[in-house]
């Protein structure tokens, strides 16, 4: 009798990514990626004395990054949708590795900002694009951790970012800070294209980005949440550049004020298992109130260097886990395009962001401690409209 040979098993393609290598190749990636917003900022007086223009004008590259930073979450998240995550992740990488590349080159203002556009566009490919990435491939369990660690080294991205381009200005030239930014944003491309699994073969096309968005707009709560993700960034980049603006401090003071918030950013995934015991909304009612306490101290006190060091790892820590709060919430409401979901999430959350340094640059005439009032009474709002969103929710 012939023996017919049992069929062989079809492969079984992997779904669920590794968890210490993907969040690693991802949290680098992030830091060069989410840095080149931040980079700017101690940049300002050299790019100022380049171009010509005042400290104030040059400022104005950081809001130009942000607002296409912004405009470009929209573009890239829902196309990760239709075209996979790692595609869009490495294309993105490459493509702010050519613009950033290029503003090194701008030798005047006119020519600066429209740059530091394309740049801020580019870089869009991997914030929100990442989020969703783990918050697809990684296992629920190890899900939260994931995504607040991401966010923290988003958050870390602005120290280090600062005093990477601080400590390169002066030894080489601004223009050598995108040199290598452009070099480096190669090197994590690579990374993430050997580390990432492959995108999955779509059976079938997932909504356009126009049909996606347009499903999250006829969400209220979503809507609701969406506006307070403005809030976060908006405070941290305003109280930062503020003290830039101020002129108050040397340069290694400035160092150590930047370096200062690292501990609070390691501790966020620490605290990331304790903290998701509380609702997402409510906890980022909760958190903002710690901001809003912190920016309070700060506008009351006017400390120095060391004093403002100190209430600023509370106010880093707040904001850094109160981010994460609202991606999971957001994420778990619409997670049929959870790409499109998170990317204006993420594009409020850096909208925030330049809205903070033109924050710094209206209200900075006024001194550090206009500055930083205006942040507590943003805080308080949001904390307030967090813990009435959180009885919807």
């Amino acid at each position: 009798m012939t023996q017919v040979a049992p069929p062989r098993p079809k492969p079984v393609t992997r779904t669920e990514a590794p968890f210490g290598r993907t969040l690693a190749a991802l949290a680098v990636a992030g830091v060069f990626a989410a840095g080149q917003l931040y980079v700017a900022i101690p940049l300002v007086p050299a790019m100022a004395r380049t171009w010509r223009v005042s400290p104030a004008s040059a400022t104005g590259a950081v809001t130009a990054f942000g607002l296409a930073y912004a405009v470009g979450f929209l573009v890239f998240g829902p196309l990760s949708d239709r075209f996979g995550r790692r595609r869009v992740l490495v294309a993105g990488l490459l493509a702010t590795a050519v613009t950033t590349l290029a503003v090194a080159f701008a030798g005047t203002v006119e020519a600066g900002y429209p740059l530091r556009i394309l740049q801020g566009f580019t870089t869009a490919a991997f914030p929100p694009v990442a989020m969703a990435y783990l918050g697809e491939r990684i296992t629920p369990a190890r899900r939260g951790i994931a995504i607040a660690s991401l966010a923290a080294a988003f958050i870390a991205a602005s120290s280090i970012a600062q005093l990477a381009g601080q400590a390169v200005t002066a030894a080489l030239g601004w223009q050598w800070v995108f040199v290598g930014g452009a070099v480096a944003l190669l090197l994590v491309a690579a990374l993430v294209r050997v580390t990432l699994l492959p995108d999955p073969t779509r059976t079938t096309a997932g909504p356009s980005p126009l049909a996606a968005l347009k499903r999250l707009a006829r969400d209220r709560t979503l809507i609701l949440l969406y506006l307070l993700a403005l809030t976060p960034l908006a405070g941290f980049v305003a109280i930062y550049t503020a003290v830039q603006l101020s002129g108050r401090f040397s340069g290694q003071e400035m160092s150590w004020l930047r370096a200062g918030a690292l501990p609070a950013i390691v501790a966020i995934p620490f605290a990331a298992r304790w903290l998701g015991r509380i609702p997402a909304v409510r906890r980022f009612g909760y958190l903002m109130t710690v901001a809003a306490l912190s920016a309070g101290v700060l506008a009351l006190t006017k400390p120095g260097a060391v004093g403002i060091g100190l209430v600023m790892l509370a106010f880093v820590f707040a904001i850094g886990t109160a981010a994460p709060a609202l991606v999971e919430a957001i994420g778990a409401r619409a997670a049929e395009v959870r790409g499109a979901a998170v990317s204006v999430f993420t594009a409020f959350l850096f909208l925030g962001a330049s809205a903070g340094a033109a924050m710094a640059g209206a209200f900075g005439p006024g001194g550090f401690g206009t500055v930083t009032a205006v942040v507590t009474g943003i805080s308080v709002l949001a904390a307030a409209l967090g813990l009435l969103a959180a009885r919807r929710v």
